[in-house]
């Protein structure tokens, strides 16, 4: 039986596919254990022929699933899970690829800690041709982190908006079903919702110092595209976020870890967002995030974690939530923002 399923969306990754699967196929743990299944999320380009071609050569590893429409990245995950009978799932973007000891370490560590999730390091990989050579780590090969109080789990929401990527990680099949970590269906930034969701329920995991995982910079990718209007998936991802920690009772009991993730993650991340990929930021969409906002945190400077967790830039712009913001003064903002950064 196989162990371990890696799920992995594609779309219009033609140029990036055979290194991606290649370097789960070259895994030095071997094939027997491993079971690939990927999504075509009805690319337009050649990507859907080379799946079927890598299909061809491992039918015994690979399934290949095809959607007609493009229905985003958390729908062929969510697609790519019902076929992922597994001990553990670990997911891959079509564009990045793993080095040849990241399954096998993960899973030793699995094994031995009984963890719900095995997480490692990455590394950026900006298309140079430079591939870092991943170091074993000496003494103890990984940091055991036990959620046992509220401070612990309130530190887990706060600081879920600075880990936001799905990939990187190995987790337990039966927790993902027992704490039914799905993604939202088409949208982009769909990772931030299902972070937030394993940040309120991950109870054991533990971290692999090693930078096994290889993250693209692909300037092609969704995400890195300009002036288009798919970015403001990220504020309806924000609105699921709230809903679900409100409804699941996580809101009322770690009030200020909450508030400080939407300060953070939606009001100054997506601020940070229009700044930068639009050519002209979008005045209505700043003013959409300050009702948003205001109408949720009456004043930021009352949450616990304001003073050690903004940086004075930071703790100015909070200071626009609830002030009367003209056009002119949000474009003053906006060229603020693309000289400091956030």
């Amino acid at each position: 039986m196989k162990r371990v399923s890696v799920i992995i969306p594609c779309y219009n990754a033609e140029n990036y596919i055979d290194r991606c699967i290649d370097s789960v196929i070259s895994q030095n743990i071997g094939t027997e254990i491993i079971n690939i299944v990927c999504v075509d999320d009805a690319s337009s380009d050649g990507t859907y022929e080379k799946l079927l071609e890598w299909e061809s050569k491992y039918p015994e590893n690979i399934i290949i699933l095809h959607c007609d429409t493009n229905r985003r990245q958390g729908a062929a995950r969510n697609l790519a899970f019902e076929y992922a009978d597994t001990e553990y799932i670990t997911y891959l973007d079509a564009d990045d690829f793993i080095d040849k000891d990241f399954i096998g370490t993960l899973l030793e560590v699995a094994d031995k800690s009984k963890a719900q999730m095995v997480a490692c390091g990455h590394v950026r990989d900006c298309g140079d041709g430079i591939i870092p050579e991943c170091k074993k780590i000496s003494g103890n090969p990984y940091k055991a982190v036990y959620i046992s109080a509220d401070d612990m789990r309130a530190d887990e929401i706060r600081f879920a908006s600075a880990d936001p990527q799905v990939w990187g990680r190995l987790i337990r099949r039966d927790y993902i079903i027992k704490s039914k970590l799905i993604f939202p269906e088409g949208l982009t930034y769909e990772d931030n919702f299902w972070r937030m969701m394993l940040a309120c329920t991950i109870e054991y995991y533990c971290i692999v110092d090693m930078p096994l995982y290889h993250y693209f910079v692909n300037e092609e990718s969704t995400i890195m595209t300009n002036d288009s209007m798919h970015h403001v998936d990220f504020i309806t991802v924000q609105m699921l976020k709230w809903d679900y920690v409100v409804n699941m009772g996580y809101y009322a009991r770690y009030t200020d870890a909450v508030e400080f993730d939407l300060l953070h993650n939606c009001y100054l991340d997506f601020l940070k967002l229009i700044c930068y990929r639009y050519s002209e930021p979008p005045y209505s969409l700043f003013r959409l995030l300050q009702q948003i906002v205001s109408n949720r945190v009456c004043d930021p400077t009352q949450n616990r974690y304001y003073e050690k967790g903004f940086n004075e830039f930071q703790k100015l712009l909070l200071g626009f939530i609830s002030m009367q913001v003209s056009r002119e003064e949000f474009k003053e903002m906006a060229l603020l923002i693309r000289k400091n950064g956030i």
